[in-house]
C-alpha cells in the first residue's frame, strides 16, 4: 500500500476480515513534523509495521504517513 492514501487501507483491511479497519491501524507523521493524522484522504503511505506478512485480526498495523505532494522519508 506504499504510496497509497491511508483511507486505501483502511478500507482493504475491512476487505480482509478487520472488523474496524481505522481500529486496526496506528497512523503516524514520519516527516519529522509530529503533525496529527485527521484526514486519511490526504496522507500517503510511506511505511508499515508488520510488513508483508500475515497477522491476526486483532493485530494493530502501525503505518508512517506524509501528506500528499511530501517524499517519504
Amino acid at each position: 500500500m506504499t504510496g497509497k492514501s491511508g483511507d486505501l487501507l483502511v478500507e482493504a483491511l475491512k476487505t480482509a476480515g478487520f472488523a474496524d479497519g481505522y481500529k486496526a491501524t496506528s497512523f503516524h507523521d514520519v516527516s519529522g513534523q509530529g503533525r496529527t493524522v485527521p484526514l486519511l484522504t490526504n496522507w500517503k503511505i510511506c511505511d508499515q509495521d508488520p510488513k508483508n506478512k500475515a497477522i491476526p485480526v486483532t493485530d494493530t498495523i502501525s503505518v508512517g504517513v506524509v501528506e500528499f505532494g511530501e517524499s517519504c522519508p
